[in-house]
């Protein structure tokens, strides 16, 4: 970890102990806020900070999910681009949704309910993980480099990542 990831780890840890109590609605950065209502993406600032939130959330489960079979990525992000509301950025040894597909084909076939079931379960267990590292996304006005996610997921008891 550089010492800016150490910096930016540490005052994400500070902010999240300081925000313990709070929902993660209550404590989104106002940069994530400003940025989608200034794009046009959402009405005003509450459906800006659902938005920002479910986004957080759905990022941090990519991040995690990535982190517990072993795939590296470069960062992870909630920033509103022109094609997605966030992302994991250069997941290596996994990928996107389209290889994700393919590769879970020879196992489950066409049964796309099996196959969401068998990844539910395999997520399940790291929820605490997950949520610990959207709260960070929520807080920290910038992406997340994967040293920073691994460090915030691995400050959560659960199965090891």
């Amino acid at each position: 970890m550089t010492p800016a990831q150490a910096r930016a780890l540490a005052q994400i840890q500070a902010e999240l102990d300081r925000l313990v109590r709070y929902d993660d609605e209550s404590i989104v950065h106002d940069t994530w806020i400003r940025q989608r209502y200034d794009l046009g993406v959402a009405v005003s600032y509450a459906p800006a900070r659902t938005a920002a939130v479910r986004t957080a959330w759905h990022e941090a489960g990519h991040a995690v999910a990535a982190l517990a079979v072993g795939a590296r990525f470069s960062s992870a992000s909630i920033r509103h681009g022109s094609g997605s509301q966030g992302r994991v950025h250069r997941i290596q040894s996994g990928g996107d949704a389209r290889r994700f597909r393919r590769g879970i084909a020879a196992r489950f076939g066409d049964d796309e309910v099996a196959a969401w079931r068998h990844c539910e379960q395999a997520l399940i267990p790291h929820r605490p993980r997950i949520r610990q590292v959207a709260r960070a996304l929520l807080v920290h006005p910038r992406h997340l480099p994967y040293a920073v996610v691994a460090a915030v997921a691995s400050s959560v008891q659960g199965p090891s990542v």
